[in-house]
C-alpha cells in the first residue's frame, strides 16, 4: 500500500474535489512522520476547498507517526510562522491545535489573545480541547475575561475536563481550582458542570464547596449528589463533617434514592470509629521516614527510591470484630508494586515484620 503514496501525493494536488478528498483520505491512513513536510505543502496549496478538513486531518495524522512528540508540530509551526492566505493560517492553526505539544501550545496560547476573530476563535476552541494541564491557566483567564460568551462556556468545559483529568494535579490542589471554577460559573448550567467533576475529589475541603449550593433550587439535586459522594469518599478523615452534610441531604433532599443514600450514610458514618483523623499519626506506630501524610490520606513510600525492605503502620490499639472500610491506591510498577492491609498481626519485638 505505501507504494501508492507518490501518487496520493500528485492526485492531493487535484483541483477536483472528489479526487483531492480521496487522496486525503489515503494519504491520512498511509502518510508518515518523513512525510509530514511535504503534507503541510499540500495543506498550503489546496486546490479546492472541499477538501481542506481532509487535508487538515492527513497532515495530523502523519505528524503523529513522528516518534518524537517535541517535534511533530515543526512543520506546521513553520508554515504558520510565514506570511500566508488567511485561510491557510486558519488551516495550519487548527492542526497545529490538533497536534498539541508544547510547541504548538505557545503558538495557539498567543493566537487566543489575537485581533482577528476567526484566529481568535480558532484557538480558543483548541485550547477547550488541549489534552494537559497546561491550557487550565489560559482557559481560566478566557472564562472569567472573554465578551464572548460562547468562549466563556468553552473555556469554563476546557477548565473543568482538565481539572478532572490532569494526573499531576493532587487532590488539594483540584478543590482549589474546582472552587476557583465555581466563581467563574455564570449559569445554572455552569454550576451543575462545576459539581458534576467537583464530586470526583476525594478531599475533605471539597464537602463544602458542594454543600453550599444544596440551598439553590436550580442545582440543589446536583449539588447533594456530589456533597454525597465526597463526604463517602471522606468520612473516615472527617467524620463529623460527612455525617453533618448526609443529615442534611437526607432531611432534605426531594429523590427518594438520594434520601436512602444519605440516611444510610449517615447511619454508617454514626456507628463507626474513625481509626486516622486525616491530619495527623495520633494512634498509630510505624517508620515515619516511609509514612506520612497528604492531601488527607497516608501515604507510603514513593515512586523516585525502592524501599528496601517491608514497612508496616500499625494501630496502637488492638480491636474485636469488625468491618474495615477504606479506600486504596496502588501506584507504580504493576510487576513489582506490593502493599497490603494485614488484621490479627503483631509487630515482632525491636523488628521491623509481622507475624
Amino acid at each position: 500500500a505505501k507504494e501508492a503514496k507518490p501518487a496520493l501525493l500528485e492526485a492531493a494536488r487535484s483541483a477536483d474535489e472528489a479526487v483531492a478528498v480521496a487522496a486525503f483520505k489515503g494519504l491520512t491512513i498511509l502518510a508518515d512522520g518523513a512525510d509530514a513536510p511535504a503534507m503541510v505543502e499540500l495543506l498550503a496549496g489546496l486546490q479546492t476547498e472541499a477538501a481542506r478538513g481532509y487535508a487538515e486531518n492527513a497532515v495530523v495524522a502523519a505528524a503523529g507517526r513522528i516518534a518524537d512528540k517535541t517535534v511533530q508540530a515543526d512543520a506546521v509551526l513553520e508554515k504558520l510562522n510565514s506570511e500566508q492566505p488567511a485561510t491557510v493560517s486558519a488551516s495550519l492553526l487548527r492542526v497545529a491545535g490538533r497536534i498539541a505539544n508544547a510547541g504548538a501550545f505557545q503558538v495557539v496560547d498567543s493566537a487566543a489573545g489575537s485581533q482577528d476573530p476567526t484566529i481568535r476563535d480558532i484557538a480558543i476552541r483548541a485550547l477547550a480541547a488541549w489534552p494537559d494541564g497546561r491550557a487550565l491557566d489560559r482557559l481560566a483567564r478566557i472564562a472569567k475575561d472573554s465578551s464572548n460568551a460562547t468562549h466563556r462556556v468553552l473555556a469554563l468545559r476546557g477548565y473543568v475536563r482538565l481539572l478532572g483529568s490532569d494526573k499531576k494535579l493532587s487532590a488539594a490542589q483540584q478543590v482549589t481550582k474546582y472552587e476557583h471554577a465555581m466563581s467563574l460559573a455564570r449559569s445554572d448550567a455552569d454550576r451543575k458542570l462545576v459539581l458534576a467533576g467537583l464530586a470526583n475529589v476525594s478531599h475533605p475541603d471539597a464537602l463544602p464547596i458542594a454543600m453550599a449550593y444544596v440551598d439553590t433550587p436550580a442545582v440543589k439535586d446536583e449539588a447533594m449528589l456530589a456533597a454525597l459522594k465526597i463526604a463517602q469518599a471522606t468520612a473516615g478523615a472527617r467524620p463529623a463533617a460527612a455525617r453533618a452534610a448526609a443529615l442534611k441531604i437526607a432531611a432534605e433532599a426531594s429523590r427518594t434514592q438520594t434520601r436512602d443514600q444519605a440516611k444510610t450514610l449517615a447511619d454508617t458514618i454514626g456507628s463507626a470509629v474513625s481509626i486516622f483523623d486525616g491530619r495527623t499519626f495520633d494512634g498509630w506506630e510505624g517508620n515515619m521516614e516511609i509514612f506520612r501524610i497528604e492531601d488527607g490520606a497516608i501515604v507510603g513510600g514513593t515512586l523516585d527510591k525502592r524501599i528496601v525492605r517491608n514497612e508496616f503502620l500499625c494501630t496502637e490499639r488492638e480491636y474485636g470484630d469488625f468491618e474495615l472500610r477504606l479506600k486504596v491506591k496502588l501506584l507504580g510498577d504493576a510487576a513489582s508494586a506490593n502493599a497490603g492491609i494485614q488484621i490479627r498481626s503483631r509487630r515482632i519485638p525491636d523488628h521491623h515484620e509481622m507475624i
